[in-house]
Protein backbone atom coordinates (compact mmCIF):
# COMPACT_ATOMS: atom_id res chain seq x y z
CA UNK A 1 0.00 0.00 0.00
CA UNK A 2 2.83 2.66 0.91
CA UNK A 3 4.47 1.40 -2.36
CA UNK A 4 1.42 2.01 -4.17
CA UNK A 5 0.54 5.66 -3.07
CA UNK A 6 4.55 6.86 -2.64
CA UNK A 7 5.80 5.08 -6.21
CA UNK A 8 3.15 4.13 -8.18
CA UNK A 9 0.18 7.02 -8.69
CA UNK A 10 -1.92 4.96 -6.42
CA UNK A 11 -2.81 2.00 -8.51
CA UNK A 12 -4.23 -1.38 -7.05
CA UNK A 13 -2.27 -3.21 -5.06
CA UNK A 14 -3.17 -6.30 -6.77
CA UNK A 15 -1.50 -5.08 -9.88
CA UNK A 16 1.97 -4.92 -8.12
CA UNK A 17 4.70 -7.90 -7.44
CA UNK A 18 6.98 -8.68 -4.94
CA UNK A 19 10.14 -10.68 -6.33
CA UNK A 20 13.57 -10.92 -5.54
CA UNK A 21 13.73 -8.12 -2.55
CA UNK A 22 11.71 -5.51 -5.23
CA UNK A 23 8.21 -4.32 -5.76
CA UNK A 24 7.75 -3.63 -8.93
CA UNK A 25 4.64 -2.90 -11.87
CA UNK A 26 2.66 -6.49 -13.01
CA UNK A 27 2.99 -4.96 -16.35
CA UNK A 28 7.00 -3.65 -16.21
CA UNK A 29 9.46 -4.84 -13.87
CA UNK A 30 11.78 -2.39 -15.05
CA UNK A 31 9.71 0.18 -13.08
CA UNK A 32 10.74 -1.19 -9.22
CA UNK A 33 11.47 -0.12 -5.92
CA UNK A 34 13.52 -2.32 -3.30
CA UNK A 35 11.81 -3.15 0.16
CA UNK A 36 14.94 -1.04 2.08
CA UNK A 37 14.29 1.94 -0.01
CA UNK A 38 10.41 1.63 0.93
CA UNK A 39 11.56 1.43 4.73
CA UNK A 40 13.19 4.20 4.42
CA UNK A 41 10.38 6.44 2.87
CA UNK A 42 8.75 5.30 5.50
CA UNK A 43 11.07 5.97 8.24
CA UNK A 44 10.91 9.81 6.70
CA UNK A 45 6.89 9.26 6.32
CA UNK A 46 4.68 11.18 9.08
CA UNK A 47 1.71 9.17 8.10
CA UNK A 48 1.05 8.11 11.88
CA UNK A 49 -0.44 4.67 10.51
CA UNK A 50 3.02 3.56 9.03
CA UNK A 51 4.71 4.93 11.73
CA UNK A 52 2.25 3.10 14.19
CA UNK A 53 1.66 -0.11 12.69
CA UNK A 54 4.38 -1.01 10.56
CA UNK A 55 7.67 0.26 12.18
CA UNK A 56 7.04 -0.95 15.50
CA UNK A 57 6.04 -4.10 13.79
CA UNK A 58 8.49 -7.45 14.63
CA UNK A 59 8.03 -10.98 13.53
CA UNK A 60 10.63 -13.53 14.71
CA UNK A 61 12.65 -16.35 11.75
CA UNK A 62 12.49 -19.76 12.90
CA UNK A 63 14.26 -21.86 10.88
CA UNK A 64 13.36 -24.95 12.64
CA UNK A 65 9.63 -24.48 11.96
CA UNK A 66 10.06 -22.28 8.03
CA UNK A 67 11.86 -25.13 6.45
CA UNK A 68 15.31 -25.08 4.42
CA UNK A 69 15.18 -21.39 4.44
CA UNK A 70 17.11 -20.21 7.22
CA UNK A 71 20.89 -18.54 8.39
CA UNK A 72 23.32 -20.74 8.95
CA UNK A 73 23.60 -22.99 12.05
CA UNK A 74 26.99 -23.28 12.64
CA UNK A 75 28.20 -26.01 15.26
CA UNK A 76 31.74 -25.52 17.21
CA UNK A 77 33.17 -27.51 19.99
CA UNK A 78 35.94 -25.82 22.46
CA UNK A 79 37.90 -27.91 25.26
CA UNK A 80 40.82 -25.73 27.36
CA UNK A 81 43.58 -27.52 29.63
CA UNK A 82 44.28 -25.13 32.05
CA UNK A 83 46.30 -24.47 35.27
CA UNK A 84 45.19 -22.66 38.45
CA UNK A 85 46.83 -21.26 41.86
CA UNK A 86 44.80 -21.92 44.59
CA UNK A 87 47.14 -19.41 46.79
CA UNK A 88 47.18 -16.37 43.81
CA UNK A 89 43.60 -17.31 41.84
CA UNK A 90 45.60 -16.99 38.58
CA UNK A 91 44.55 -19.01 35.68
CA UNK A 92 46.69 -19.58 32.71
CA UNK A 93 45.29 -21.71 29.76
CA UNK A 94 47.76 -24.27 28.86
CA UNK A 95 46.39 -26.25 26.01
CA UNK A 96 43.30 -24.47 23.55
CA UNK A 97 41.37 -26.85 21.27
CA UNK A 98 38.68 -25.48 18.63
CA UNK A 99 36.50 -27.98 15.86
CA UNK A 100 33.98 -25.64 13.99
CA UNK A 101 31.85 -27.39 11.26
CA UNK A 102 32.60 -24.07 8.39
CA UNK A 103 31.07 -25.84 5.98
CA UNK A 104 33.46 -26.04 2.96
CA UNK A 105 36.37 -24.38 3.47
CA UNK A 106 36.95 -22.34 0.78
CA UNK A 107 40.31 -20.93 2.13
CA UNK A 108 41.30 -23.24 4.86
CA UNK A 109 44.20 -20.82 6.39
CA UNK A 110 42.03 -17.73 6.32
CA UNK A 111 39.67 -20.08 8.38
CA UNK A 112 41.95 -21.38 10.84
CA UNK A 113 42.97 -17.85 11.54
CA UNK A 114 39.68 -16.80 11.75
CA UNK A 115 38.78 -19.48 14.47
CA UNK A 116 42.08 -19.06 16.20
CA UNK A 117 41.47 -14.97 16.43
CA UNK A 118 37.84 -15.54 17.72
CA UNK A 119 39.79 -18.30 20.21
CA UNK A 120 42.33 -16.03 21.59
CA UNK A 121 38.89 -13.12 21.99
CA UNK A 122 37.14 -15.99 23.99
CA UNK A 123 39.99 -16.28 25.98
CA UNK A 124 40.45 -12.62 26.45
CA UNK A 125 36.45 -12.36 27.52
CA UNK A 126 36.61 -15.68 30.10
CA UNK A 127 39.57 -14.08 31.60
CA UNK A 128 40.78 -10.88 31.44
CA UNK A 129 38.14 -8.34 30.03
CA UNK A 130 35.95 -6.07 31.83
CA UNK A 131 33.94 -2.67 31.67
CA UNK A 132 33.89 -1.11 34.89
CA UNK A 133 31.28 1.08 36.12
CA UNK A 134 31.11 3.69 39.06
CA UNK A 135 28.13 6.26 39.00
CA UNK A 136 27.45 5.60 35.72
CA UNK A 137 31.22 6.51 34.22
CA UNK A 138 34.02 3.44 32.67
CA UNK A 139 36.27 3.84 35.45
CA UNK A 140 38.78 1.75 33.37
CA UNK A 141 38.53 3.67 29.79
CA UNK A 142 42.80 2.96 28.95
CA UNK A 143 44.78 -0.15 28.48
CA UNK A 144 46.82 0.32 31.59
CA UNK A 145 43.48 -0.72 33.81
CA UNK A 146 41.63 -2.59 31.24
CA UNK A 147 43.15 -5.47 31.17
CA UNK A 148 43.58 -7.58 28.11
CA UNK A 149 46.05 -10.90 27.17
CA UNK A 150 49.66 -9.86 25.98
CA UNK A 151 50.80 -12.48 23.44
CA UNK A 152 52.61 -14.54 26.46
CA UNK A 153 49.49 -14.68 28.11
CA UNK A 154 47.87 -16.69 25.44
CA UNK A 155 48.25 -20.21 25.52
CA UNK A 156 51.21 -20.93 22.68
CA UNK A 157 49.52 -24.82 22.34
CA UNK A 158 46.32 -24.37 20.18
CA UNK A 159 45.10 -26.62 17.72
CA UNK A 160 41.81 -25.98 15.32
CA UNK A 161 40.27 -29.07 13.55
CA UNK A 162 37.86 -27.85 10.46
CA UNK A 163 35.46 -29.58 9.90
CA UNK A 164 33.27 -29.44 6.37
CA UNK A 165 29.74 -30.51 5.60
CA UNK A 166 28.98 -28.78 2.43
CA UNK A 167 26.52 -26.71 3.29
CA UNK A 168 23.83 -26.38 0.03
CA UNK A 169 22.55 -22.91 0.60
CA UNK A 170 26.06 -21.16 1.49
CA UNK A 171 28.29 -19.76 -1.26
CA UNK A 172 30.51 -22.50 -2.27
CA UNK A 173 28.72 -24.52 0.62
CA UNK A 174 30.71 -22.40 3.16
CA UNK A 175 29.27 -21.04 6.42
CA UNK A 176 29.79 -17.78 8.33
CA UNK A 177 32.39 -18.16 10.99
CA UNK A 178 32.71 -14.55 11.31
CA UNK A 179 32.80 -14.82 15.62
CA UNK A 180 32.41 -18.47 16.39
CA UNK A 181 35.75 -18.74 17.80
CA UNK A 182 34.31 -16.63 20.54
CA UNK A 183 31.48 -18.43 21.58
CA UNK A 184 32.67 -21.39 23.63
CA UNK A 185 35.71 -20.63 24.69
CA UNK A 186 34.34 -18.99 28.03
CA UNK A 187 32.29 -21.94 28.77
CA UNK A 188 35.42 -24.53 28.38
CA UNK A 189 37.36 -22.52 30.50
CA UNK A 190 34.97 -22.46 33.06
CA UNK A 191 34.42 -26.35 32.79
CA UNK A 192 38.47 -26.57 32.83
CA UNK A 193 38.77 -24.83 36.05
CA UNK A 194 35.66 -26.57 37.94
CA UNK A 195 37.63 -30.01 36.55
CA UNK A 196 40.86 -28.47 38.08
CA UNK A 197 39.40 -27.57 41.58
CA UNK A 198 35.97 -28.10 41.88
CA UNK A 199 34.69 -24.64 41.59
CA UNK A 200 31.45 -23.68 39.61
CA UNK A 201 32.26 -20.01 38.02
CA UNK A 202 29.07 -17.87 36.59
CA UNK A 203 30.05 -14.66 35.90
CA UNK A 204 33.03 -13.90 33.62
CA UNK A 205 35.52 -12.48 33.35
CA UNK A 206 37.06 -15.43 35.54
CA UNK A 207 39.56 -13.22 37.57
CA UNK A 208 41.68 -14.05 40.39
CA UNK A 209 39.84 -12.35 42.78
CA UNK A 210 36.45 -14.07 42.14
CA UNK A 211 38.45 -17.63 42.04
CA UNK A 212 39.79 -16.77 45.73
CA UNK A 213 36.25 -15.67 46.59
CA UNK A 214 34.57 -18.84 45.54
CA UNK A 215 37.19 -20.83 47.43
CA UNK A 216 37.09 -19.10 50.42
CA UNK A 217 33.38 -18.78 50.34
CA UNK A 218 33.60 -23.10 50.20
CA UNK A 219 36.42 -23.29 52.35
CA UNK A 220 38.32 -24.61 50.26
CA UNK A 221 41.88 -22.59 51.37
Amino acid sequence: EFASSIFFDGISTDKLLFFNGKISHSSSHSLSISIDDIIDKISDSLDPHFSENILKTTSIFDSRKNGEFHAFWTPIGQAAVVAVNQLTGLTKVLHFCTACDVGRAINPSIVEQQLEGGAAQGIASALYEEVIHENGHIINSNFKDYRIPKTLELPYDSKVFIIESLEPLGPHGAKGIGEMGIMAAAPAIGNAIFDAIGIEMDVIPITPERIIERLSAQNLI
